[in-house]
């Protein structure tokens, strides 16, 4: 496959990676700039974290594209561990 031909490449410079929000109206804003596709949302919180993120394990993903803001500019791999570390500090 040429370079000009390769598959485009989604966010965090993936082709899937499960996307992750820190609230609704940046999900809704990146959601209504991507009116085509087929989505599953779920929300996810330290109560819901493990069993979710069990299941992404079960899919063969260990990281997640955090906190796009509607562009591509702004979100970050982030492994599954570092995400649950990070939400058993919140509050």
């Amino acid at each position: 496959m040429r370079g000009e031909n390769a598959p485009p490449l989604g966010e965090c410079g993936t082709k899937w990676l499960p996307l992750a929000f820190s609230d609704a109206e940046r999900m809704a804003k990146y959601l209504g700039s991507k009116p085509a596709g087929q989505w599953e949302v779920r929300l996810v919180n330290r109560y819901s974290a493990t069993e979710i993120f069990a299941e992404l394990r079960e899919r063969g993903r260990e990281a997640i594209c955090f906190d796009i803001a509607g562009d591509i500019e702004n979100h970050r791999r982030i492994s599954l561990d570092d995400a649950m570390a990070l939400l058993e500090k919140s509050e």
